[in-house]
């Protein structure tokens, strides 16, 4: 049998792991080269062939014909000069073909490449010097990384930021990222930020700084561990002192490098492919990668993808999805990780990505014009979402937001780190070796930038502890299917229906049992803030695009409580005939918002009428429960809550087929917001919820205790909707004993049942169920309000406050039995959780609160401070616990006549520019409006104006403490707004608007402060 060598390749294939059973059974002939043709000896199936040559028999390694489309012999005649001219023995070489080097003849000692012949170095000797000189770098960068310690213990005072840094700079010297904390960002990557200068922006010492970054260069340097070379050609492997390694190849005629390609991030079980990299003849590969003109990338031999300047770019299709199939993921994308081309340079810096429609080019920086550029490209090469995927595999390293929202270039770890959603242009500012860094909303804001100019109605949603990117698109045979692209596997969700496609989304994450198609969580940004906020609209934003633009408009006017233009808004778009039972719903909420009660109920009712969905009408008619109450109609709430008790939430679980949960609680909620009705919510709790929530705890408690317990599976959100509703359910339980907790005749076997089943949750579970983002002392500010109700809050309270503070950390706070031994062991771990003072302050500023006892208020926010400075002597200070004591502070300032420090509390809100600071300093503003005199608000909104000047935080502060019975007050903020901020007619017509409602400028505050002189002079 004689065979063409171009045919090599389909018989290499054919005998191959891919089709053994049609290996030729008899040795053949190949054809090729100058001499004509080579005939095949012997065949070792799945090893080698023994192939006849002029020079004698040569051994070819099997894989040699594996790359279709190519001549695997075209340079044998080449090779088999110079093994002539050399006089080598050609027994003792094999026929070998590599990504980079093409085809060879390989022995121990040399290499033959079409080029010529290389000799190999003491490979012993290089990775004997190579090993002591890693250890030697390794060493090195570990000093240098204690001095940097040393100095940021001297230097950065903020302990958030320092915990975060130093848990950072632990990771520095470790191998792989395998191994490493997923709490905390790769080592790879943290040291790709060194070497990028990201030191620089710190507060260090800067001999130390240089220092760690001279450190780190050294470890990253390469070093040859394996060495051919002649006078003219080089070939050479070279690795870092932490494992990454790169191929150069340098010979007359050519010049590149491989290394392994880097692997998608969200695809663990991906194959590893080889990176080649094409360089103009003559270029340094170690140093010329800018230079590139061609690239592909391999498995094994096998070549899945290359481009170049002439042909553009090739696939092998087949071969391609073979290696990327499909995952166990229940709604993965189609099509994901397309055929692509990762171009990095030997360190592994990224210069571009490269898909068969196009090339993308990292933006180097956030600038206007670079950032477009970026932009453009990306919507040419990732046309669709499998596609557009790629950025997230490969471009944005998930890292976790800075703990100081003041310097937001700080990187942060689970435990420590704020919220900082980055606009794109900041996230693409972050460029670091062709790669960015950020979180989920980061990547869903490159996302939507990118389909905004394909032409994408696309929506950033909210999603419980996430944020994505989704759009919806109907299909041919008029279904839906609604794409959706994250931190985290690409995913698509189909349905009949949009809200059904929807519907498996939003569920798909957790966002309850009960899904309201009325009522999406989006997340929008109006005015710079440095945080999206949440927004719930229509599905139909997904499925019309100009109705979309409309809605998010009217949350703007929600955003700056610019209400009365919102109203008109949405009156016109009912009148003019589109009535959505959405809309009306919109338009029910704004008018709740401005004490238009009656209005808001009745429209909440029309909205209900059109709707067929039960979990539709159920939302609807859990707001009206609580806008009935709000409107005096005590009588109608009771008999719409019975009915929902009754007959709508029994009504849904036949229809659904299972018990639900969250509707009762949202039940509650309604009932005990301003403690509407707290003795119904106690019934709902005890006869309803409680036994259900106790089916939910059995089968936890039982894993919790049993040998298959799985922390990791716990921690990484297993039974995450079980969890979260039982700490719904603990957080309202308490709320509604310790607001019945002083009325003997509440005190029935309702309460117990609640208080039974609250505290099965606090012994068994609740200490289990702590995430590595939270704290303890959380768990145990919520255990002190549920003491305070079974001891009673006055008494209880006075034992916290006289409990002396743990002596140490060592606890295993999980290991709980009941009894009162239990209590005095629990008292002292309460009173050093910030959150309980700030608790026991907020309480007293609550709706239905008679006078403010100032001193009380004071000595609270002291007793905050306190616990704080407790908890870090301990180890255990959070994140959260420097909003709960500035708030605290806050509230004290005001009543405590500190001007002073009120002033420097404002500045540090303004200097934080953090949006949930900002919104929590002007809602306490409100709240404390109907406690002080009006000249006392007028001089607290004066020092508001030159500190901290929030425009849309006016409004808010407007319309809180209307709602709250402080109408001149609110009147007095809302002409400060319009007279700051005249060139916007909309705050000038809401002011206006505010004026117009009846009775609110009547609605004076009856509540004054206890003691201390009726004005604040000291403003």
């Amino acid at each position: 049998m004689r065979v063409k060598i171009e045919l090599l390749a389909l018989l290499i294939v054919a005998c191959g792991p891919l089709a053994r059973d049609v290996a030729p059974e008899v040795p053949g002939g190949l054809r090729g080269g100058a001499t004509g043709e080579y005939e095949i000896l012997e065949i070792n199936e799945g090893r080698d062939l023994l192939l006849d040559t002029p020079q004698g028999p040569l051994r070819v390694d099997w894989a040699v014909g594996l790359q279709q489309g190519t001549d695997p012999l075209a340079d044998l005649d080449r090779m088999l000069g110079h093994v002539r001219a050399e006089g080598l023995e050609l027994e003792e070489l094999t026929l070998y073909r590599t990504a980079l080097a093409g085809t060879y003849l390989y022995s121990r000692q040399l290499v033959v490449l079409p080029e010529g012949v290389l000799v190999a170095s003491d490979s012993d000797a290089l990775r004997e010097r190579a090993r002591v000189e890693d250890e030697r770098a390794l060493a090195s960068l570990s000093s240098a990384l204690e001095d940097v310690v040393r100095s940021l213990g001297r230097r950065e005072r903020d302990l958030p930021s320092r915990s975060a840094l130093l848990e950072i700079l632990a990771q520095l010297d470790q191998k792989g990222d395998t191994g490493a904390s997923l709490d905390i960002l790769p080592p790879s990557f943290g040291r790709r930020l060194v070497r990028h200068g990201w030191l620089e922006q710190l507060d260090l010492d800067e001999e130390a700084r240089v220092r760690l970054e001279d450190a780190l260069v050294e470890a990253e340097s390469l070093r040859p561990l394996e060495q051919y070379a002649s006078a003219r050609a080089r070939l050479v492997y070279l690795e870092d002192a932490f494992g990454s390694g790169v191929w150069l190849l340098t010979t007359p005629e050519r010049s590149g490098y491989s290394r392994l390609a880097p692997k998608p991030a969200y695809y663990s079980a991906a194959p590893s492919l080889i990176s080649v990299v094409h360089l103009p003849v003559g270029a340094d590969p170690a140093t010329a990668a800018d230079a590139w003109q061609a690239a592909e990338v391999y498995h094994g031999d096998v070549r899945l993808a290359g481009w170049d300047r002439q042909g553009g770019f090739s696939a092998n299709e087949a071969a391609w999805r073979r290696l990327f199939g499909g995952t166990e993921e229940k709604f993965e994308l189609a099509g994901a990780l397309p055929p692509h081309i990762l171009v990095t340079r030997p360190d592994g810096d990224v210069l571009s990505l490269i898909t068969a429609h196009g090339t993308l080019r990292p933006a180097t920086d956030g600038s206007p014009d670079e950032v477009e550029r970026f932009f453009a490209e990306s919507a040419v090469a990732l046309p669709d979402a499998a596609h557009l995927d790629l950025i997230g595999e490969y471009l944005l390293v998930y890292v976790y937001d800075s703990p100081d929202t003041r310097r937001p270039w700080l990187v942060g770890t689970l435990k420590w780190s704020g919220d900082i959603h980055q606009t794109a242009s900041q996230t693409l500012a972050t460029h670091t070796g062709g790669m960015y860094r950020g979180d989920c909303d980061d990547l869903s804001e490159l996302y939507q930038e990118i389909t905004a100019r394909q032409g994408k109605n696309a929506h950033l949603i909210g999603l419980p502890a996430h944020a994505a990117l989704a759009w919806a698109e109907r299909t041919d045979d008029e279904s839906w299917r609604t794409y959706l692209l994250q931190t985290g596997q690409p995913l698509e969700f189909h349905g009949e229906t949009i809200d059904e496609s929807l519907e498996e989304l939003y569920k798909h994450f957790g966002a309850g049992e009960v899904l309201d198609p009325t009522r999406l969580e989006v997340l929008l940004r109006f005015s710079g803030e440095n945080t999206r906020s949440s927004w719930f609209l229509s599905s139909r934003i997904f499925s019309d695009a100009d109705y979309a633009r409309t809605m998010i408009d009217v949350q703007r006017d929600w955003h700056f409580q610019t209400y009365h233009r919102a109203i008109r808004k949405m009156r016109r778009l009912i009148e003019s005939g589109d009535r959505d039972p959405a809309n009306l719903a919109e338009l029910a909420g704004l008018l709740r918002y401005t004490g238009q009660y009656d209005e808001s109920a009745a429209t909440l009712q029309r909205a209900t009428e059109l709707l067929a969905s039960l979990e539709s009408r159920l939302s609807l008619d859990l707001d009206r429960v609580e806008v009935l109450y709000a409107g005096g109609r005590s009588e109608e709430a009771v008999a719409l809550a019975r009915e929902l008790l009754d007959v709508r939430i029994p009504e849904l679980e036949e229809q659904m087929e299972a018990p639900l949960i969250d509707p009762l609680l949202g039940l509650v909620d309604a009932l005990a917001v301003k403690r509407n009705d707290t003795a119904l919510a106690l019934e709902v709790l005890a006869r309803h919820l409680a036994p259900r929530v106790d089916e939910v705890m059995r089968p936890l408690i039982d894993w919790i205790g049993s040998d298959d317990f799985d922390p990791d599976h716990w921690r990484d959100g297993g039974d995450g909707q079980a969890r979260h509703q039982l700490r719904r359910f603990a957080g309202s339980s308490v709320a509604v004993l310790r607001a019945t907790v002083d009325t003997p005749s509440e005190r029935s076997g309702d309460w117990q049942r609640v208080s039974e089943s609250l505290g099965i949750w606090f012994e068994e579970i609740a200490f289990h169920d702590l995430e590595g983002s939270e704290t303890v002392l959380w768990r145990y500010a919520l255990l002190g309000r549920y003491y305070e109700a079974l001891h009673g809050i006055a008494s209880l309270r006075e034992r916290v406050w006289d409990a002396a503070p743990p002596g140490d950390a060592v606890r295993v706070h999980a290991d709980r039995s009941a009894g009162a031994p239990l209590l005095a062991d629990d008292l002292p771990w309460v009173s050093i959780a910030p959150s309980f003072w700030f608790g026991a302050q907020r309480d007293r500023l609550a709706p239905g609160r008679g006078a403010v006892d100032v001193e009380q208020v004071v000595a609270l926010a002291g007793r905050a401070a306190q616990a704080r400075d407790q908890a870090r002597a301990l180890g255990l200070d959070h994140q959260s616990f420097a909003g709960d004591v500035a708030m605290s502070a806050l509230v004290a300032a005001i009543f405590g006549r500190d001007v002073p420090r009120l002033r420097r509390l404002f500045r540090d809100v303004r200097l934080g520019n953090d949006r949930q600071r900002r919104w929590e300093t002007a809602s306490w503003i409100a709240a404390v409006a109907r406690f002080i005199s009006l000249e006392q608000f007028a001089e607290l909104l004066q020092i508001w104006r030159e500190e901290l000047n929030y425009k849309p935080m006016y409004f808010w502060i407007a319309w809180n403490a209307a709602l709250s019975g402080a109408g001149e007050h609110a009147l007095l903020t809302a002409e400060l707004a319009a007279n700051e901020f005249q060139d916007d007619v909309a705050f000038t017509e809401e002011y206006e608007f505010m004026r117009s409602l009846p009775d609110l400028g009547r609605r004076a505050s009856s509540l004054r402060v206890e003691s201390g002189p009726e004005r604040l002079s000291s403003y």
